[in-house]
């Protein structure tokens, strides 16, 4: 493979991964509840078994705060108004502040509890991914503090990945959906439950869009250019290849007189030899 021939192949290469390169994630904030009320755009306020609200359900200090004062049962699901698709992420902090009787925080996917997940649940009492208090701990427990909560969204899984205010770290796998999903956050309490939660920082990821056209021409544009240089620089390679390959010809030739002459002196010089004397040619053996 010649010079020009390398050149050409790696540009093509190049061209060829920038086209199928990866989609990436883009992030951005969905809310963080600066504006001091709860957007109707972004949230949709509900309850799901029927009992009445929470006795405070609102936007407080910067969070969104869920609160139950009186022990009875109670709850307040707060659900974002778009739907998730895979490739998609969602991440949010919840403040635990505390709790006593049964009392939870934990998602409902497409609706309902996640029927089923890959990893095994040894908590099947209180139930995996809620954090709370119901008859039993669940697995996030019930710390006083921040955790981080992040679901990443597939086409026939949800992937909940949360770390508590130990830092520890669990992850639960909720199968048994599919996309389009819906998320909601149901916060609650059981008939002796008492509980103060706030939510912040909820921030969405998805796959980048692809660039506008104009950008793509504009880089489709810089190639070319870059590749004129580069056929410049390929035409100056094999010009001073052809100039290295004459003189190194010219070289092989005068090196192959300067031996045919030296060829010739030594057959002459041995002639000469041959006709001197024997008592003088005895000098030169």
């Amino acid at each position: 493979m010649n010079i020009s021939t390398k050149i050409l192949f790696s540009i093509s290469l190049f061209i060829f991964l920038v086209g199928t390169a990866s989609a990436v994630q883009s992030c951005q904030t969905y809310d963080d509840f600066s504006s001091g009320t709860l957007d109707a755009s972004k949230w949709t306020e509900s309850i799901f078994h029927g009992d009445p609200f929470t006795d405070e359900h609102l936007i407080k200090n910067g969070f969104y705060h869920v609160a139950q004062n009186v022990a009875r049962d109670a709850e307040t699901n707060l659900a974002p108004t778009r739907q998730f698709i895979a490739g998609e992420s969602f991440s949010y902090d919840v403040l635990y502040n505390g709790g006593s009787g049964n009392h939870q925080s934990q998602p409902l996917i497409n609706g309902n509890y996640p029927p089923s997940q890959i990893e095994t649940c040894n908590f099947t009492t209180a139930g995996c991914g809620a954090i709370g208090f119901m008859n039993a701990f669940p697995d996030l427990g019930a710390q006083i503090g921040i955790y981080h909560v992040k679901y990443e969204f597939f086409s026939n899984q949800v992937k909940m990945t949360a770390i508590r205010p130990d830092n520890v770290t669990i992850v639960n796998t909720f199968t048994g959906n599919s996309a389009p999903y819906t998320l909601t956050i149901n916060t609650h309490t059981g008939h002796n439950g008492l509980m103060n939660f706030d939510y912040d920082n909820f921030v969405i990821c998805s796959e980048q869009t692809p660039a506008p056209q104009n950008d793509l021409e504009a880089r489709i544009a810089q190639l070319e250019e870059k590749i004129a240089l580069l056929e410049e620089k390929v035409v100056e390679l094999e010009n001073k290849n052809s100039e290295l390959e004459n003189r190194t010809t010219s070289l092989e030739s005068s090196l192959a007189g300067l031996k045919k002459s030296f060829d010739d002196f030594v057959k002459k010089f041995e002639k000469f030899i041959k006709k001197l004397p024997k008592g003088i040619r005895k000098y030169w053996n």
